[in-house]
Parts: structure tokens; C-alpha cells; sequence
């Protein structure tokens, strides 16, 4: 038994291009004019999502010497993420476990590395100094490339 609709009225708002969409339709049942809505909804929700794309010729960020030392320096240490506790972030494995293959967004580690302190709580905390513009960025990088473990000559 199908459920009829007289008229609907499907009214999307897009923030990103500041424009709404707004029409009227008149199908035979209810569940086709969903479908239709949510097609057109997951279509501009996809469209907007922003993904860091790393640029053709960027050079290939190594693990060994250049991630895991700003990890060291910053979070690895006594009292800290040592390995003397669950959060071990002195090694590959530990420092992978925080990280989402080539989606530094939903990782741990680059959100606490890059919190502001409202949600997230902001590493490393204070006195200690936050990680520099340079370290964080070769970290992203690195979550882009598919966080493996590297060893450059």
C-alpha cells in the first residue's frame, strides 16, 4: 500500500555558495520524493566536504627523522606519553594509534596537536610549549601520505 502526497516543498540551504534551493513537487508516494531529498542532500553534502590535498611533487615526510623527534621533543616524555602509561607516544606503534591513515582530520593526534581548547583538550598543556607551525604541518603531511613508517637515508 502506498502512502500518497499531495505536494511537498524541499527547501535546501547551502551555506558555501550562499543560496538556497527551493521547489515543489508532486509525486505519487512519499517514498520517492524522500529518496529524491536525500539523494540531493547527500550530493551537496559530499560536495562541501573539505579534504587537505597535498600538492603534486610534495616531498615524502619521514618518520624516523622528522615526525617521531617532534613527537619526542613535544609528547614523549617523563610524566607524559612515555610508555611508562596507556598513551605511549615513543614509538611507531603508539604514535599510529592516534592516526587515521590519510585523514588527519579524524585523527587523534592531529586534533590534539591542533585543538584550540574549546572541545579538544590542547597537547601538548601548558607550560609546555605547542608544537610549531612547521612540526605540525610535517605531521599532516605525513597522516596525508598514509602515516607509514619511514626511514629516509
Amino acid at each position: 500500500m502506498a502512502i500518497m502526497c499531495r505536494a511537498i516543498r524541499i527547501r535546501f540551504m547551502i551555506p558555501s555558495i550562499k543560496t538556497s534551493i527551493s521547489f515543489r513537487m508532486r509525486l505519487k508516494s512519499c517514498p520517492k520524493i524522500i529518496a529524491i531529498a536525500l539523494g540531493i542532500l547527500a550530493g551537496t553534502l559530499s560536495s562541501c566536504h573539505k579534504e587537505p590535498l597535498l600538492a603534486p611533487g610534495t616531498p615524502e615526510v619521514c618518520f624516523d627523522q622528522q615526525v617521531l623527534p617532534a613527537i619526542q621533543a613535544n609528547c614523549a616524555m617523563a610524566g607524559c606519553h612515555d610508555g611508562g602509561e596507556i598513551n605511549d607516544l615513543s614509538t611507531f606503534e603508539g604514535i599510529k594509534s592516534y592516526v587515521t591513515d590519510r585523514d588527519p582530520v579524524k585523527s587523534k593526534l592531529y586534533k590534539v596537536i591542533t585543538a584550540k581548547g574549546l572541545i579538544t583538550t590542547i597537547m601538548p598543556p601548558k607550560p609546555r610549549p605547542r608544537l610549531t607551525v612547521e612540526q605540525i604541518n610535517l605531521i599532516t603531511i605525513w597522516i596525508l601520505q598514509d602515516a607509514a613508517h619511514t626511514k629516509c637515508p
